[in-house]
């Protein structure tokens, strides 16, 4: 995770305006992004598996199981600032998880409350 956050930095990450820097970075927000990147290994690694049989894998629902898998492509300066505990102060788990994202990482930014 090292060299992802380095090469997040050289290009220059945003901070959420509302976002304190002494802060911890929120356990559930971090559940919430180690859970969407998991569930896209599973994909990527699942031979054909369908999406229905990766979430009753996951004894989860597929629609939840989708609706997670679509946060492991939020922007990389988003998902840093996750990890660092610089998300805006009002983006919980819940919220992130509900959320309908837009492809375009501007705006993933405005919508999350990044700028």
């Amino acid at each position: 995770m090292g060299t992802y956050r380095s090469v997040v930095r050289a290009v220059g990450i945003i901070d959420a305006p509302q976002a304190r820097q002494s802060r911890k970075p929120d356990h559930s927000l971090l559940r919430l992004i180690a859970r969407a990147q998991r569930f896209r290994d599973l994909i990527l690694q699942g031979d054909g598996t369908s999406i229905t049989e990766l979430a009753r894998l996951s004894s989860i629902t597929p629609s939840y199981f989708t609706r997670i898998v679509h946060l492991s492509f939020l922007a990389p300066d988003i998902t840093a600032a996750i990890l660092d505990g610089r998300q805006p102060l009002e983006l919980s788990a819940l919220k992130l998880s509900l959320a309908k994202l837009p492809r375009d990482w501007s705006e993933q930014r405005r919508e999350l409350g990044f700028g």
